[in-house]
């Protein structure tokens, strides 16, 4: 219980503490700004921060989008997957503009 508790604290840690490369103007969350790295997303991204779908590309933090499942978006991804990694998104937001 103890160990699963602190795997938990790193996780977030880890997330919390992500920033994005110096040069980098891209904006993962809303997907504006160009991309320095030449990468279709970023490489560094924590999982928990990705915030599209992967099937179509359906944007769960800004609501943008044309979800191919319905709409609202009701697959699996949008259904499991998505409302931790909202929350999470939230959560390092808050942390950035501290």
């Amino acid at each position: 219980m103890r160990t699963r508790r602190y795997r938990a604290e790193r996780a977030e840690k880890r997330l919390l503490s992500f920033r994005a490369c110096p040069d980098c103007v891209h904006d993962f969350v809303t997907g504006e700004g160009e991309r320095s790295c030449n990468y279709g997303a970023c490489p560094y991204l924590p999982e928990e921060l990705e915030v599209h779908c992967p099937t179509c590309w359906y944007n769960f933090y800004t609501r943008e989008g044309r979800p191919e499942c319905s709409d609202p978006p009701s697959c699996g991804f949008a259904r499991q997957e998505a409302p931790p990694r909202v929350a999470a998104v939230t959560r390092w937001l808050s942390e950035q503009s501290r």
